[in-house]
């Protein structure tokens, strides 16, 4: 009966030291001989602790409770991490700044990766043997054994938390170690200045409150397979400098712009456009995307020096000449085209850090090939239309006075055209003998022998005379005091 009640017992005893939780995590619910303020990795049931660098295995009955364990009596495995090499906890030195965790890429191909061609994986797999293999400074634990990233609490002294697949910060877009962000994540860490996150792909899109957003300075998810932006962003109000390079967005939305920024890195991505305003925007890397035009916003950022469009999609990009100061203005400048200048000759073509583009006329507001859409071509043509309205109206206008005033001059009935000089007095004192048209048809007073006088006007008298002794003429002449004496003849 003793040997059947022993028995039971330790039975018993054994069932209750049993592990309940069922995912192995990183986790802040760890072992009470972890060191205080370092997330630790808790076991699974059933899995099995085995070190990494700066880890230690302990299996521990009197645990913290996790969100799977059924109690107290829980007995699970974990690996208490120290920092890394410059980590004097065991000195209770407990308190640090920085917080790094690496997690090696394991077997699971993100769909990106599972596309690739085996010359491709060959290529990648080479320039990541070739960088420095950082688990040696910074706690690690492999993809194969972490997936998920449970809930983490930090010491208030620590400001910046960061996070990497691989065993390197370096990494190509689509190859990621996989895993499943718990919600409230980091969101209790309100200290948090920096928040990094590199090479890593989510099995969702990190839900709003995964991420603390109060005093967030830096935000940085680099090659995490996203395409759509964190909904935390919209409230991190002080954040400066955001890096979301190795992406899949199309673009940067408005709502996602604040006037703290000061860096954004939107390298390889999918873009086609970027919008926002940064007022105070000083570095801008646009670089390997598919934008076709320039976004009209970046001749908006007054204090932008650093710009990288280069490796994207320009198609005829035509700049105004602000634009064109614009550019050349700051500090650095980076491009390899913009696109097709065949469209314009050589005279309305600009070089920008060595790269031609064409010109057009118009402020920075109103610019022709850049974020505008074809706005300047549509202009360009719209006024060429007008102006040539415009030259068309003006010489219908010069055709028809010319044509009335050649009627006029024939109805005083002269073959010279003259018109009357008591007009020409009302007019402002302008004389017929500066009219070089009518001057042209004068006749030369030697050619002409009066006959007889025929009568006399209000502005003269009237001959009968011969013109060059054969042709019979009415020969006017003027009164004295209206003009100096001259002779029009028509024929009689």
């Amino acid at each position: 009966m003793r040997v059947l009640l022993l028995s039971l017992s330790l039975l018993v005893a054994a069932v209750g030291a049993s592990c309940s939780r069922d995912t192995t995590a990183l986790t802040s619910d760890c072992s009470s001989q972890c060191y205080e303020g370092r997330p630790c990795i808790a076991f699974a049931s059933g899995a099995s602790c085995n070190a990494t660098t700066f880890g230690t295995c302990v299996t521990d009955a009197n645990s913290s409770s996790s969100s799977n364990s059924s109690g107290s009596g829980d007995s699970c495995a974990f690996e208490c991490f120290t920092n890394g090499p410059n980590d004097f906890v065991a000195n209770e030195a407990v308190q640090f700044s920085d917080y790094v965790f690496f997690i090696p890429y394991g077997s699971d191909q993100s769909k990106w990766e599972a596309n690739w061609t085996s010359s491709q994986a060959s290529t990648v797999d080479s320039q990541l043997a070739t960088e420095v293999d950082e688990t040696q400074f910074y706690p690690s634990e492999s993809n194969l054994v972490l997936q998920n990233l449970e809930p983490l609490t930090f010491l208030t002294a620590t400001t910046a938390a960061m996070f990497v697949g691989g065993t390197s910060v370096w990494g190509v877009r689509g190859k990621v170690s996989q895993v499943k962000l718990s919600a409230e994540f980091l969101s209790s860490n309100t200290q948090l200045k920096n928040i990094t996150m590199v090479n890593l792909g989510f099995d969702v899109d990190p839900p709003q409150s995964t991420f603390p957003t109060t005093n967030i300075e830096s935000f940085k998810m680099s090659n995490c397979l996203l395409s759509t932006y964190p909904a935390d962003l919209e409230f991190m109000t002080s954040v400066v400098h955001i890096d979301f390079s190795q992406n899949y967005f199309k673009d940067y939305p408005v709502k996602f712009s604040h006037d703290t920024m000061e860096t954004l890195n939107l390298s390889t991505n999918a873009l086609t456009a970027c919008s926002g305003s940064f007022p105070n925007l000083t570095n801008l890397d646009l670089s390997g995307n598919t934008l076709t035009e320039i976004p009209s916003n970046i001749f908006d950022m007054p204090k932008l020096t650093s710009l990288n469009l280069s490796d994207n999609s320009f198609t005829g990009v035509a700049l105004t000449t602000d634009q064109v100061t614009f550019l050349q203005s700051l500090e650095t400048f980076t491009i390899d085209t913009f696109g097709d200048v065949s469209s314009c000759s050589e005279s309305a073509q600009v070089k920008i850090s060595g790269v031609a583009v064409c010109t057009s006329t118009g402020s920075a507001g109103s610019s022709s090939g850049s974020g505008g859409g074809g706005s300047s071509n549509v202009g360009a043509i719209v006024g060429g239309i007008v102006g040539a309205l415009v030259v068309l109206v003006l010489l219908g206008i010069a055709f028809f006075c010319y044509r009335r005033r050649k009627t006029r001059g024939k109805g005083f009935g002269t073959a010279t055209g003259f018109s009357d000089p008591s007009q020409g007095s009302a007019r402002g004192g302008l004389s017929l003998w500066n009219d070089q048209e009518l001057l042209s048809l004068q006749v030369n007073p030697d050619d002409i022998e009066d006959v007889r006088k025929l009568g006399t006007g209000a502005f003269g008298v009237v001959y009968l005379a011969k013109y060059r002794k054969n042709k019979l003429v009415a020969c006017k002449r003027l009164k004295k005091g209206e003009t100096t004496a001259a002779c029009s003849a028509s024929a009689g």
